[in-house]
């Protein structure tokens, strides 16, 4: 099978990269990878997520390189790329894509209101940018992150605040949850 470079296929490399890394956690810690859970719009597609008794982790994944601008308020951020080199000097093309931490606030919110019946935990929405990124970002509410700070991130959170039992009950929950039907994940793409 040929791989082809369709965004799609880029990005899907970029989250096996993240679930490697996310493999290292201690046991204490449960990753559950590419879940699609309903919303009240359709479904939303999730990264990464990590439970732990130290808070509930989300994890968008951006396999995007060049320069990255952006606000946490903005509806849309910039990926400046540097482009072809010319005798007056370099061009560089620039292209908008929808903020991910707006995105990421679809995927808590699916979140709790799946688990809203164990009960309400703390949630800590990161967006991780692969290492050919970097990050302009202006976001003092949000952790946005290049790969390499993932583990240390999520490991400066240390207080407990989930008892093991609610532990693996979110994660038996969410996974109990998670749309696996080719179909509507198909569908979900296309959108």
């Amino acid at each position: 099978r040929i791989f082809s470079s369709t965004p799609e296929n880029i990005g899907k490399t970029g989250e096996k990269r993240i679930a490697r890394k996310l493999n290292w956690l201690p046991k204490e810690y449960i990753v559950l990878n590419d879940i699609m859970l309903p919303t009240q719009y359709g479904t939303t597609q999730i990264d990464h997520i990590v439970i732990s008794p130290y808070g509930i982790f989300v994890i968008e994944t951006k396999n995007f390189k060049g320069w990255i601008f952006g606000h946490e308020n903005s509806e849309e951020w910039t990926q400046s790329l540097l482009g072809k080199k010319h005798f007056w000097g370099w061009s560089s093309e620039q292209h908008k894509f929808r903020n991910p931490i707006r995105q990421n606030q679809t995927h808590t919110s699916a979140i709790k209101r799946t688990i809203s019946n164990i009960g309400d935990f703390k949630i800590i929405p990161i967006v991780v940018f692969l290492d050919k990124a970097s990050l302009s970002i202006t976001a003092p509410n949000y952790h946005v992150i290049n790969w390499r700070q993932l583990r240390s991130t999520i490991k400066r959170f240390k207080v407990p605040c989930i008892e093991a039992r609610d532990v693996k009950a979110v994660s038996s929950k969410l996974l109990s949850a998670n749309i696996i039907d080719k179909e509507a994940r198909k569908l979900h793409s296309s959108h």
